[in-house]
């Protein structure tokens, strides 16, 4: 089979792949939400809100993963893309997450809103760890 080929199944297959995911996410946020109207309790709602996106942006970062099992070559961590990148979006990430632990354990700094972004920072740590591991030439 041709390489191009192969690889435009493999991108196609994960694509839908991440399209039913979210729409699957997206419809147990909602029963998340309705079940945290009736018992006053969204600790596994803002859980699930902080979390899902990591899987996600793990997900995204897998056909690349896939291709590079193929190639030749020795396993490698890029270990400053991990620091320099990686633990800025995981401390954003428990920043807005630390309520679950029911304290302030970070101090929370004014560059990082919360919110919204969540997802943002948790899509980009996912698909950042996985995508640091890389296969280099020999």
């Amino acid at each position: 089979m041709n390489v191009w080929v192969r690889q435009g199944i493999l991108y196609l297959a994960f694509l839908l792949l991440g399209i039913w995911l979210l729409f699957e996410g997206s419809m147990f946020e909602l029963r998340l939400q309705e079940e945290g109207k009736e018992i006053y309790d969204l600790r596994t709602l803002l859980a699930f809100q902080g979390l899902f996106p990591v899987a996600l942006g793990m997900l995204f970062a897998v056909p690349d993963l896939v291709l590079d099992f193929w190639r030749e070559g020795r396993w490698r961590i890029q270990w400053m893309r991990l620091i320099f990148f990686g633990l800025p979006l995981l401390y954003a990430l428990f920043v807005n997450l630390q309520f679950l632990s029911g304290g302030n354990l970070l101090p929370v700094p004014p560059f990082f809103p919360g919110g919204s972004y969540v997802a943002l920072y948790g899509a980009g740590f996912g698909f950042l760890l996985i995508s640091s591991i890389r296969k280099q030439p020999v």
